[in-house]
């Protein structure tokens, strides 16, 4: 990876504490976003940005590790094989002691937008850990003083940035972007043995009356229920819910259950 940032000249690695230090003198402070609203507020996020304008990237060499590093990425996050993650460059963080950004979701910057890659680069601090919540896993990532560390995450993940101790932290953060083809929902094949299982769910479910209040105290017997409702693991914007490019197993178990409704002759 190499860089200039306007001001500073050409960004040495490791990044050293002067380096780092005159990198703050250039920034601004980070704002977030809620909703869609952008905010500014320290308490929640107090962190220092490099203007974008003022960052010159090497793209050819950066592809060079970047590219084969999406190809891992978009198998990791179960996305398909016929589509692929593009990297489109959001922001240069500088997290100097004492800074951090409480937890919270990325918001979708676009309608194919599915994740975040943050990559830290290699510098000398303590704290400031990258942690990353989905349901009942968590992933800590706390840098490298030698080498680039890369963590991608679906955007509805809640993450935060723990307190820098003592150093400076350094990252660039990425959108992901899903690009042609399919996700999972149309690359998976599922097992005609799930298949059949599914159905023989389904039939069951619409054939057996299930009791409700409605009912409860008539006489008339309760009918069989005209719909199910399948929960989905990941949070999805109404811009981000499709069928392409549903997050993780969404995508399989969707497919799935798509596959067993119209075997059934349901609408799904």
């Amino acid at each position: 990876l190499q860089r200039e940032v306007q001001g500073l000249g050409r960004l040495r690695l490791p990044v050293s504490r002067a380096q780092a230090e005159r990198l703050c003198r250039l920034a601004r402070p980070a704002r977030y976003g809620r909703g869609e609203k952008t905010l500014l507020d320290r308490r929640v996020r107090d962190t220092w940005e490099i203007p974008r304008s003022r960052v010159k990237i090497d793209r050819r060499r950066w592809n060079r590790t970047l590219l084969p590093v999406l190809e891992e990425l978009r198998a990791d996050l179960g996305l398909g094989d016929g589509c692929r993650l593009k990297a489109e460059l959001h922001s240069f963080l500088v997290y100097g002691p004492g800074q951090f950004f409480l937890p919270h979701q990325d918001s979708e910057k676009a309608d194919a937008m599915v994740g975040t890659l943050v990559v830290t680069l290699p510098a000398s601090f303590k704290g400031g850990a990258l942690v990353v919540e989905h349901q009942s896993e968590k992933v800590v990532d706390r840098g490298s003083r030698r080498q680039l560390s890369f963590v991608a995450f679906y955007a509805d993940c809640r993450h935060e940035v723990r307190p820098v101790k003592e150093g400076y932290r350094l990252a660039l953060t990425y959108n992901l972007i899903l690009e042609g083809g399919q996700t999972a929902i149309a690359a998976a094949a599922p097992e005609p043995a799930t298949i059949d299982a599914l159905v023989r769910c389904l039939r069951d479910h619409f054939a057996t009356p299930r009791p409700s209040r409605r009912y409860r105290d008539e006489d008339q017997p309760a009918p069989p229920p005209n719909r199910l409702v399948y929960l989905l693991d990941h949070e999805y914007t109404a811009h981000g819910l499709a069928w392409q490019r549903l997050k993780g197993n969404d995508g399989a178990r969707a497919a799935a259950l798509r596959a067993a409704a119209e075997r059934c002759g349901c609408e799904v």
